[in-house]
């Protein structure tokens, strides 16, 4: 996994620095959305927690991620990310 693009996410209530693969990404509703995965996740273990993560906006030349908490949301982004999985890594 290590020619995925990456991110760095800042966790405002660790303040934590934590750095994500990308697994695809995708547009809807004029929103960008990634799927994700923490980059030091051993790609043996059985289960990886991924996460969806929202451009909330622009700051300077940087784009702002916040997690997706919202189930509706999730349930439509989800599949949607999923499905782009194979053509983002290609």
């Amino acid at each position: 996994m290590s020619d995925m693009e990456r991110i760095e996410f800042f966790d405002d209530e660790t303040g934590e620095k934590i750095i994500f693969d990308i697994l695809s990404a995708i547009q809807y509703k004029e929103d960008g959305y990634l799927l994700v995965i923490e980059s030091d996740t051993d790609e043996e273990e059985e289960e990886v927690l991924a996460y969806v993560l929202k451009a909330t906006y622009l700051e300077g030349d940087d784009i702002i991620y916040e997690i997706v908490e919202d189930d509706e949301l999730l349930e439509i982004v989800f599949p949607m990310l999923e499905e782009q999985i194979d053509s983002f890594e290609n």
